[in-house]
């Protein structure tokens, strides 16, 4: 048997463990709406802000959860929003955790919007 976690030993012993493509995407919607509930909870302006903004926000409590993104953490990218100074937010925006295309994805949001008010 293959083993689950391959540097863990033990998980050789675990049954093949597979989730049909439909029950990931149920599951996948409900972790996105419990992260965007919290999003809201935490960014009382998150209406007020541009799609690209909520995209992106969206994308870090969507991978950090609200115990890490939070205004106590994430203080000078929520004052950025608040002064809807977007290339701060995608300069604050930058995370340790992902890979740099993620990080890169989120700091072009910022910058779309910048982007757009200049034109």
């Amino acid at each position: 048997m293959k083993a689950f976690f391959p540097r863990l030993a033990w998980s050789r012993k675990l049954p093949d463990i597979r989730l049909q493509e439909m029950d990931i995407d149920k599951l996948f919607e409900k972790n996105l709406l419990i992260h965007a509930t919290e999003l809201e909870k935490q960014f009382p302006m998150l209406p007020n802000l541009p799609p690209e903004a909520q995209k992106g926000l969206l994308d870090m409590m969507f991978n950090m959860g609200p115990n890490r993104f939070n205004k106590r953490n994430w203080g000078r990218l929520y004052e950025a929003l608040q002064n809807q100074d977007w290339e701060k937010a995608a300069k604050e925006s930058h995370r340790k955790t992902p890979n740099e295309d993620r990080n890169n994805a989120v700091r072009n949001l910022f910058l779309e919007i910048k982007k757009k008010q200049d034109s």
